[in-house]
């Protein structure tokens, strides 16, 4: 929960960036390139929580499943710990990879704007 928590004000501070930004740029390039590379940064960022939520509902389901065949707690920790911490990876790597597309398209953005 912190997780999902944290990334929603990384999420919210990478955005207001992002208007200051494009407000600047979108005086000269008009404000739809601005708000389209805005729409593709949330959506990616919308899919990679998504895919969170669902891995981690997914390692409780299996650690249900592993309850009901009787697997010790302690392996089925293990691997629910695993899922968990694969997941996170999985996310903050969705993020990054968001944010460095978000501020390779700016620049871009940006440098054709330039005289």
């Amino acid at each position: 929960m912190k997780t999902v928590l944290i990334a929603m004000a990384a999420v919210a501070v990478l955005l207001a960036s992002i208007t200051l930004a494009g407000d600047a740029f979108a005086q000269k390039s008009g404000k739809q390139e601005v708000q389209d590379i805005m729409t593709a940064y949330k959506k990616a960022i919308h899919k990679a929580q998504a895919d969170f939520t669902a891995a981690i509902k997914k390692a409780n389901e299996d650690a249900r499943a592993a309850i009901a065949k009787g697997i010790p707690t302690d392996q089925i920790n293990a691997e629910s710990k695993a899922a968990i911490a694969k997941a996170r990876a999985d996310l903050k790597a969705a993020k990054d990879t968001a944010q460095k597309e978000t501020k390779a398209s700016l620049s871009k953005l940006k440098a054709a704007i330039k005289p």
